[in-house]
């Protein structure tokens, strides 16, 4: 097995076009690869950011509605994002929960429903890949 230590890696023609190449043809961009923002957050009772990355702030816009601020911005607001909340026994919404969002280049919002116009304070998480400008 092979080792490979360094600390930055830069594209030969890009400094952000770096190819992986997976077997005989398949490729993929690395920067569209990685994940570059994340929050594990606490809506129930506490308001918190459990875990997080290139999360500045939360802002807590209402009942089952989170804001959360991105410390470095996107590039644009077509990034793919994906999340998902779980609810508590307190709000008799047992379960998982569905996760909206709407976003921006600096933020992105998750309100948490059940598909019904029910929102509730949740525990949920947010994953971000994207392009930071």
């Amino acid at each position: 097995m092979s080792e490979i230590k360094v600390d930055t890696l830069t594209g030969k023609t890009t400094a952000n076009d770096i190819t992986v190449t997976v077997g005989a043809t398949a490729t993929m961009s690395l920067r569209i690869g990685l994940m570059t923002g994340f929050a594990y957050f606490d809506n129930n009772g506490e308001f918190s950011t459990r875990s997080s990355l290139n999360i500045s702030s939360l802002t807590d816009s209402g009942t089952g509605i989170v804001g959360h601020n991105w410390a470095s911005a996107y590039s644009n607001v077509n990034q793919p994002h994906s999340g998902m909340a779980t609810r508590s026994a307190v709000h008799g919404l047992n379960g998982g929960g569905d996760a909206f969002l709407t976003s921006t280049t600096t933020s992105t919002s998750t309100t948490t429903d059940n598909g019904t116009d029910n929102r509730a304070d949740s525990e949920g998480s947010l994953v971000v890949h994207g392009d930071l400008a």
